[in-house]
């Protein structure tokens, strides 16, 4: 179990944190294994260079940065019952701009339940945060609460056919006064059709709807749509596997401010999904995502494109490479313009079975268009050591 993946990110681990839960909910292990309470502990310990800790073209301001972070992971199964959790705690304490220390959480919750014909799981993600690039909406450097929901129901009506009810409900919180106004919550529900196609392909076709609502005035207008779409599943051979759903979804909001007309787009929904393990060494998995978002903005929504590539590498039994790509390209329905890109890598070298030692090396850069935050450029250098009970 790879507890240290990514944390020699350090101040900003929630990308590769997020990483880690979303593979989990793409898991489909049916049936389920049956396994004793299984718990596995963290603590560490990292020191952190970074170049640019408030994600600013101007007045740019270097800072080393002890993290601290706690982890704990725990799961169980019974023949047609599991549950797992993953909670994350970290400190993050300024060597010199101390004013800006602080905690943040994270999340990782399931319980899925199958007894054939049917079969059923609830996920929650639940994260408070401040790092722009777990989150493409959000244009800068700002403390939130985010959580969302995802439960989903399968039920198989023959050997070849079935249906899917699957859904992300969406709650996020700003902790800052100057954003409060975009507090919002949404909802994305679909329903789907199965088809086993072969014995190692299922096709779908799928159908919902889609609502954000912010909470607070002033504050942009509430928008809501649908989406359909098409797609396939499976382990196309013995070491790639595949998820890919394409499609078409429309997204409209209600009146703009000082008009009395609201905003509408049609545009392309897009899932995919891929793991590739070229050899026992050597493995990896590929992530695009776009679909309609909230706003943190003037717009009442905005289109979010997100790839993230990442690679594994067992250099010797004992050392681990990792690298990490992501670019996200995000524009808002009234013309705002920005993309966030980063490349990272990091070695493990565990010395013992319960002691682990990090290095990493990070370079990220934020673009903005006219109208749009997020312009800057960031380095982060790290080495750690940690403790696996």
């Amino acid at each position: 179990m790879a507890l240290l993946a990514g944390v020699a990110a350090a101040q900003d681990v929630g990308p590769s944190w997020l990483d880690e839960a979303i593979q989990r909910l793409e898991e489909d292990a049916v049936p389920l294994a049956v396994r004793d309470v299984e718990l596995h502990l963290f603590a560490g310990e990292l020191l952190l260079w970074d170049s640019n800790i408030h994600l600013r073209e101007r007045d740019e301001r270097s800072d080393s940065i002890l993290v601290t972070v706690g982890r704990a992971r725990m799961s169980y199964a019974e023949r047609n019952f599991d549950v797992e959790g993953d909670l994350q705690v970290n400190y993050n304490r300024y060597l010199c701009e101390d004013r800006f220390s602080g905690h943040e959480e994270r999340f990782f919750g399931r319980g899925r339940f199958q007894e054939a014909p049917a079969a059923g799981e609830l996920a929650v993600i639940f994260r408070r945060e401040s790092d722009p690039f777990t989150d493409p909406e959000v244009a800068d450097r700002i403390e939130r609460v985010v959580g969302n929901a995802y439960p989903r129901v399968t039920a198989r009506l023959s050997d070849v056919l079935g249906v899917e009810a699957e859904a992300n409900l969406q709650v996020v919180r700003f902790q800052e006064e100057a954003f409060r106004s975009l507090d919002n919550q949404g909802i994305r529900a679909g329903l789907g059709l199965l088809w086993s196609a072969t014995s190692w392909l299922e096709l779908l076709a799928q159908g919902g709807c889609q609502n954000i609502v912010y909470e607070e005035s002033p504050s942009p207008p509430n928008a809501r749509g649908g989406y359909a779409r098409l797609g396939g599943r499976g382990d196309l051979t013995e070491t790639l596997s595949l998820d890919f759903r394409a499609g078409v979804a429309r997204l409209e909001s209600g009146e703009l401010p000082g008009s009395s007309r609201g905003a509408e787009l049609v545009t392309a929904d897009v899932d995919l999904h891929l793991r590739y393990e070229a050899s026992e060494r050597l493995a990896f998995l590929g992530d695009y995502v776009r679909r309609f978002g909230f706003s943190s903005g003037v717009s009442p929504f905005q289109v979010t494109d997100r790839f993230v590539g990442r690679a594994e590498f067992d250099l010797f039994k004992e050392v681990v490479l990792r690298g990490r790509l992501q670019y996200d390209r995000v524009h808002g329905v009234l013309g705002e313009r920005r993309i966030f890109w980063g490349v990272s890598g990091e070695g493990e070298w565990r010395v013992e079975d319960c002691l682990i030692l990090t290095a990493g090396l990070a370079f990220r850069r934020g673009a903005a268009g006219p109208g749009a935050a997020g312009d800057f450029r960031d380095i982060q250098l790290s080495a750690g050591a940690a403790l696996v009970f």
